[in-house]
């Protein structure tokens, strides 16, 4: 019969094995890894492109032509001077609306981008496309939110002039097309990509300029949510 200190040993060594199998994995990830993954993008994106930071993206899963498309547009703009760092590397939250979320993208990614061969482009592309998703990073999860979300996601608000999302983005965030994957990004960085598209600091995704200008802050946040839980 197994005595409660016993039940616990037994436990604490069943986490230390899950621990172990997850660095492995994680491990194996890596030494496949192409180089330009490993040196030059996953110290944010992460190797498996599962960014823990809440305001990045995460990059597994997402549509290969997109990531090349989005590289290519921060190759094709100027390479910022070290003095426009932005504030949003030390002090990631809360972002106000008004920020220069796009702006602040293109300066954080310009360097690395100018930095990569077409083929370093492809191979990065590649990787994190062909690695499996997870869900968005925050465990606070209002279910009235993502419900509200969900309705928003798949029947738009006609009245506001807001189309269907999965018009685009598929039924279920999957990406279609040369359109990103949306499930399972973080909630933050979606938000700050709203702001972005209104500000008008995305040059490319033009369709999203006037949706996202459609939006209420209450739906920016419920889509957010709903697509964070996917």
């Amino acid at each position: 019969m197994k005595t409660p200190r016993m039940t616990t040993k037994l436990a604490a060594l069943a986490s230390l094995a899950l621990i172990a199998m997850a660095g492995s994995a994680l491990a194996e990830r890596a030494w496949r890894a192409p180089s330009v993954v490993t040196r030059v993008c996953s110290g944010c994106h992460g190797i498996d492109g599962v960014a823990q930071l809440p305001f990045m993206p995460r990059l597994a899963g997402q549509n290969a032509t997109y990531l090349e498309q989005q590289l290519a547009a921060f190759q094709a703009g100027p390479v910022p001077s070290s003095i426009e760092i932005p504030d949003w590397i030390w002090k990631p939250a809360p972002v106000p609306a008004n920020a220069r979320t796009g702006r602040n993208t293109q300066i954080f990614m310009a360097g690395p981008a100018h930095a990569l061969t077409a083929d370093e482009v492809k191979a990065a592309a590649t990787w994190y496309a062909t690695q499996p998703p997870q869900q968005g990073w925050s465990n606070d999860r209002d279910p009235a939110l993502i419900e509200k979300g969900r309705e928003l996601y798949a029947k738009g608000d006609p009245a506001g002039g807001v189309i269907a999302c999965h018009v685009c983005h598929g039924p279920r965030g999957e990406g279609m097309a040369d359109f990103p994957r949306l499930a399972g990004q973080n909630a933050p960085y979606i938000l700050n990509q709203f702001t972005a598209f209104v500000n008008g600091n995305r040059p490319l995704g033009s369709p999203m300029h006037g949706i996202a200008k459609d939006l209420t802050p209450e739906d920016a946040q419920a889509l957010a949510a709903y697509l964070q839980s996917l």
